[in-house]
């Protein structure tokens, strides 16, 4: 039995080798091949806020029968002079209230001074991931005052595959999870010292933490919980100090939170998809995939393992059985260690980031707990409730063996599966995007494609990033004539409607389909409707002679 009785021994030299050596390769997953996937559609809506555009701004500009190469679209996606940080905000506040600022003005900084590629673009959430690893090895230092502990956190969270590719992202999400785990240290450091430096280091923190993303209001809640039951339990501690940074913190985030709800009906409109239903069991499927994910990810569509049949699904069980045991041995230990401070945090911060989005599934409808971006902080507290698990039992001689060999079994299955998705052209959390590169092979292949759509058209700015540089996209207006067509270059329609494949047939137009997505996410139907493609070929009738 692994139990805490304080400051243990740190683990052998071999075995802090061993997670230095696996932090090292993580950082050659985080950072290669970073234009190698496809800009998938959230990343679009990213730039195209980090460039000051709101989305009504480039449906005016572009809606009209046009054909424009992909760097006229790809324009709407820079940062220019003329549309300053103030843009930024304003476009975030009418199109996507739910994602406060912090990020993309970073994002806007950042594109100025370094360029607008892809590899560009990708390379602030990467390194701005990488500060992940020494904010875990602080919690775990601070929860156990464990080297082992410490360096055990510092290893699952570098090489973990969903940090990995979520560091990828021109998203919030990495720079998030490193706020979710900063402010956590920075609350216990600040709590167990206070001294001033100390709680307005949380303070601010904490501010940043609630402009990166609106669920930190859970997590921020769960502090106060966290305060308050510390202060119950004790019947001493900062209470006076801690409810001073927090307040502020929030007075801070108010300005933001005023825009919030002007732009309620937006958010919900934004997000009405999170609210179609699964049955309970899919849901639960969803949950157990969620989890595994942290260290089990060979699968490009996202189900664990690749393949199909009783042994593949048999394996799929045992995965997330596995992690599941992992996660009850850590809550064993949590119960049984002396000091109950470790148990306390990382309950809240589970609890905080997981129970309100399972709670509004089970009561109202809907799938926001099987979205695997947004119970991050839960994600976090799993991985630090293992690694002290594993990191104090490195420094106990009775429980040093199995906790080596356990330590060594997920660093290294987690650096396999980055390995596995690292060649890959796409990717899970792609999404609607996911067969992008499929799609761009096949109309790469003629000379001069003009891609039609009449919806979807932030994917077609997604696809401009892998088409040829000769190839046009022409966004088509629905109550408008069907323009002249070309007739001395391909034409495709990217997933077109039932109402404009009839159009075309009735002006006696050939169709053809060239591509077809096969279902991508069965085990997620809102995500799997959302991802389906496909591709038609469009055949002009020929032209009558005099």
């Amino acid at each position: 039995m692994v139990t805490n009785p304080g400051p243990a021994a740190g683990p052998a030299r071999p075995m802090i080798g061993a997670i230095a050596i696996a932090i090292g390769l993580s950082l050659f997953f985080r950072f290669g091949n970073l234009a190698s996937k496809p800009y998938w559609g959230d990343e679009v809506f990213s730039s195209f806020r980090v460039a000051g555009y709101t989305l009504a701004q480039v449906r005016a500009a572009v809606n009209d029968g046009q054909p424009r190469s992909p760097q006229d679209l790809q324009a709407f996606q820079i940062p220019q002079e003329a549309r300053g940080p103030v843009e930024t905000i304003r476009a975030l506040a009418i199109d996507d209230p739910q994602h406060p600022p912090l990020y993309f003005l970073m994002a806007r900084q950042w594109q100025v001074w370094f360029g607008n590629s892809v590899t560009v673009r990708r390379l602030l959430p990467a390194l701005l991931g990488v500060l992940l690893i020494p904010a875990a090895a602080a919690i775990a230092g601070e929860l156990w005052r464990s080297r082992g502990a410490a360096w055990v956190a510092a290893g699952l969270v570098a090489t973990s595959p969903f940090h990995v590719l979520y560091g990828q992202e021109v998203r919030q999400y990495s720079l998030w999870t490193v706020a979710i785990a900063l402010t956590g240290w920075g609350l216990l450091r600040a709590w167990r010292r206070d001294r001033p430096g100390d709680w307005l280091l949380y303070g601010v923190l904490t501010a940043a933490l609630l402009y990166l993303h609106l669920f930190s209001l859970l997590i921020v809640a769960g502090y106060i919980t966290l305060g308050l039951v510390l202060w119950w339990r004790d019947r001493r501690g900062p209470l006076k100090h801690f409810a001073i940074a927090t307040g502020a913190a929030v007075v801070a985030f108010c300005p933001w939170l005023w825009a919030v709800a002007m732009g309620a009906e937006t958010i919900s409109q934004t997000n009405g998809w999170t609210a179609d239903s699964l049955p309970l069991p899919l849901l639960v499927w969803n949950w157990g995939l969620n989890l595994a994910r942290l260290w089990v990810d060979f699968d490009g569509p996202g189900e664990l393992i690749p393949g199909t049949g009783p042994v593949i699904a048999a394996l799929r069980w045992v995965a997330i059985a596995s992690c599941g045991t992992a996660v009850a041995a850590s809550a064993v230990f949590l119960g049984r260690s002396r000091d109950r401070r470790p148990l306390i945090f990382l309950g809240l911060w589970l609890a905080a980031a997981v129970v309100p989005l399972i709670l509004a599934d089970l009561l109202f409808g809907g799938c926001r707990s099987a979205i695997a971006r947004y119970p991050i902080a839960g994600y976090l507290a799993v991985q630090m409730a293992i690694a002290g698990w594993l990191g104090v039992g490195l420094g106990q001689p009775r429980s040093r063996q199995t906790s080596q060999m356990l330590t060594a079994i997920a660093l290294g299955v987690s650096l396999l599966s980055c390995a596995t998705s690292y060649p890959a052209d796409t990717w899970w959390p792609k999404q609607g995007s996911y067969d992008q590169s499929a799609i761009a092979r096949l109309v790469n292949q003629t000379e001069r494609p003009l891609i039609l759509s009449d919806r979807y058209w932030p994917r077609l700015f997604s696809l401009s990033y892998d088409l040829r540089p000769d190839a046009a996209i022409a966004f088509l207006p629905e109550s408008s004539e069907m323009p002249d067509l070309p007739r001395d270059r391909p034409i495709f329609l990217y997933r077109p409607a039932e109402a404009l494949r009839d159009r075309l047939t009735a002006q006696g137009y050939g169709l053809r389909d060239r591509y077809r997505a096969p279902r991508r996410y069965p085990y997620l139907p809102p995500i799997d409707r959302h991802a389906a493609l496909w591709l038609t070929e469009l055949r002009p009738t020929p032209a009558k002679g005099p």
